[in-house]
């Protein structure tokens, strides 16, 4: 659902919210965690330091950290730096003109409760509850419910 400079940048932050705020994290540390290239989540951070998410810190002793506290930032406020404004009533379909109460968009019915419900657990599923929940190593998750895949033999 989200683009995958969003989940880099959530990646980055769930270890910056953990480690970050009593000492800066290097770009290189912080990459290899987040399992992000360091040229691309450089781009990234830049981003999130303008938009006074972090506090960039350069020499001897510099690296990034947190500048606002992670129960204070919404994955939502994360998302719509990389995404844009994600209220906009657009058409699932791709019809010109916002998606509303519109009689000529089919599954504006079936599609509006979604958008609201995601939305919804953007705006409330904060940094900090992200951090507490992923484990160490997010690769090491395995979904009980994940499908297996089909194979021939």
């Amino acid at each position: 659902m989200l683009s995958q400079t969003s989940q880099h940048a959530i990646r980055a932050l769930v270890h910056l919210a953990r480690e970050g705020r009593e000492r800066p994290l290097l770009l290189r540390d912080l990459a290899e965690r987040a399992q992000v290239p360091p040229s691309y989540l450089s781009k990234i951070l830049a981003t999130l330091t303008r938009a006074g998410i972090l506090e960039a810190t350069r020499g001897l002793h510099g690296g990034y950290r947190m500048r606002r506290s992670p129960s204070r930032i919404t994955v939502r406020r994360l998302a719509e730096l990389f995404e844009g404004n994600l209220s906009h009533e657009t058409c699932l379909l791709g019809l010109p003109h916002p998606c509303r109460d519109c009689a000529d968009c089919p599954v504006h019915k079936d599609w509006e409760p979604l958008r609201a419900a995601c939305l919804a657990f953007l705006d409330r599923t904060t940094l900090a509850r992200l951090a507490e929940a992923v484990p160490e190593s997010p690769r090491t998750v395995r979904c009980s419910g994940a499908a297996k895949r089909n194979t021939r033999e």
